[in-house]
């Protein structure tokens, strides 16, 4: 019998124990503070930036620069191709003429092209870097200030012409509400200013 109520006693404290436990792991479940997150607006940074400013008016000036420096030769092919109206059709004077123009304006217009792409490669490249500034302060400030988590959202309004263009732009606003308490863009952006 003795052995009995001490197996019985035992099996007691051991329950006792699991549900100690379990209780502690319950209570400590339930004290776990939640995750501190911010979100920023990675456009409306993007559209107040200096550097990101800088970046697209430099871009702006250089296709502008561009088009000016081939227009004068557009011109000038212009006038090549009004000679043909001298030509008779059908001679070789007036294929020959016509070749060079038609080569001409390809060559103009390749030119144009890929001139354009360079520079628009390079904005690109940019603007990657400066969406990197962009992380890394996020990143800097959710550590200054104890934040578990930053993301990303957008404020603007979606405007779509399209069907299959407001699924993209649905699919990429993950964030559908965020208490305006947690929006850390404007600290972001004055350290980015800075």
């Amino acid at each position: 019998m003795k052995k009995l109520s001490i197996i019985t006693v035992l099996g007691v404290l051991a329950v006792f124990a699991a549900f100690v436990a379990g209780g502690r792991i319950a209570v400590s479940q339930a004290v776990t503070p939640p995750a501190r997150v911010g979100f920023v607006d990675v456009a409306e940074i993007f559209q107040k930036y200096k550097k990101s400013n800088d970046i697209q008016q430099q871009t702006q000036a250089a296709i502008r620069q561009v088009e000016a420096d081939l227009k004068k030769q557009f011109d000038e092919l212009k006038k090549v191709r009004g000679d043909l109206d001298l030509l008779v059709p059908g001679t070789p004077e007036f294929s020959a003429k016509k070749r060079e123009v038609d080569f001409g304006a390809f060559k103009l217009e390749y030119a144009e092209k890929e001139a354009k792409q360079a520079i628009l490669t390079a904005a690109v490249k940019k603007m990657n870097l400066v969406y990197t500034e962009v992380r890394n302060e996020a990143e800097n400030h959710a550590r200054r200030n104890g934040l578990h988590a930053v993301f990303m959202y957008n404020a603007q309004q979606i405007e779509a012409r399209s069907l299959e263009e407001l699924q993209i732009l649905i699919a990429s606003r993950p964030v559908l509400y965020r208490d305006s308490m947690m929006d850390i863009t404007k600290p972001v952006l004055d350290a980015l200013q800075k």
